[in-house]
């Protein structure tokens, strides 16, 4: 019986080391310490270029020319290098070339505060597994095996890291907007009026219901026309937030007559939209909100420029 629990207690410590060793990263004793500190630059070196995201007016940008740069990618990039994850400590001896990590096949991120180099990771070729990355981080001599594939990340071109938002003009604060196509001008209009739900002045659990704001849509050229707000609520979605397809380099004053104009009342602000003309599958547009000429798709052009009461009434 002894030698049954014994044979049994081998198994069981085999299979626990087993279990253990399957998950468990082993990384050689090495580790690289995961930094804190908010930067604000940051540089993307390749062979053939450099890219230099730094902020201004507490906003990311790119370049001198400061083109406003999409917040969310830039701190996915600052969080991936000031993050990093190592799980395997590959070469002490260098041999950059069998990882891509020479200087003419790297990719080079360089973190900074205030001027300061506060992290530098070259990025080299996908592991085996096509999950990890070869790196090199700071200017230690080691090739590390890291967790993450990081060149879908980095590899992009200014435009591909430009922020897309013009302007938000938030659904829920909008109270009309007007649309004007070649003088032909249609506008609605939100009306508020607080009701008082069945019941309002009974209490629940010692307090009262409170109002409820009713949101009643009317068109100032259809007066009399029942406006369907789910349909008003759909169409205003292109507008939470307005995004640009790309940008153009057409300079502003050399653009022309507008072909159609949007304004949208929300709250204290009024947002606005001029969309010019139509080059190949999209259409040119400018906004007091953007200093910079941009496209929007083509169909969202059209749906406004032909939107009219009928496209708003309710089908009941």
């Amino acid at each position: 019986m002894n030698r049954k629990i014994t044979a049994s207690l081998i198994v069981l410590s085999v299979l626990v080391i087993y279990l253990i060793a399957a998950n468990v990263k082993f990384t050689s004793g090495v580790k690289i310490k995961k930094l804190k500190t908010q930067v604000d630059e940051i540089l993307i070196n390749r062979p053939s270029s450099t890219i230099r995201l730094h902020k201004k007016d507490g906003r990311w940008v790119i370049n001198d020319k400061a083109f406003p740069a999409d917040p969310a990618l830039v701190d996915e990039m600052d969080k991936s290098v000031r993050e990093i994850e190592i799980v395997d400590l590959v070469s002490k001896k260098g041999f950059y070339y069998r990882y891509d990590l020479t200087p003419d096949r790297y990719m080079e991120v360089i973190s900074k505060k205030e001027g300061k180099i506060i992290r530098k990771v070259k990025f080299g070729k996908r592991g085996s597994t096509g999950r990890h990355t070869f790196v090199r981080v700071d200017d230690r001599p080691e090739v590390f095996l890291a967790e993450g594939v990081f060149e879908g990340l980095f590899d992009k071109q200014v435009e591909d890291l430009r922020s897309r938002e013009i302007f938000r003009a938030a659904r829920g604060d909008v109270s009309g907007f007007e649309i004007n196509c070649g003088g032909k001008i249609t506008a609605f209009t939100r009306e508020a009026a607080d009701k008082k739900p069945a019941g309002a002045d009974k209490k629940k659990n010692g307090k009262k219901d409170k109002p409820v704001a009713s949101r009643k849509w009317t068109c100032r050229e259809v007066p009399e026309a029942k406006i369907d707000g789910s349909r008003i609520e759909s169409f205003l979605s292109m507008f939470d937030p307005l995004t640009a397809n790309s940008y153009s380099a057409i300079a502003k004053e050399t653009l022309g007559r507008t072909a159609c104009s949007i304004k949208i009342k929300c709250r204290d602000k009024e947002y606005t939209l001029n969309i010019v003309r139509k080059e190949k599958d999209k259409y040119l547009a400018v906004s007091p909100e953007s200093g910079y000429v941009f496209f929007v798709e083509e169909f969202k052009a059209r749906k406004i420029m032909s939107a009219s009461p009928s496209d708003f009434t309710s089908r009941d």
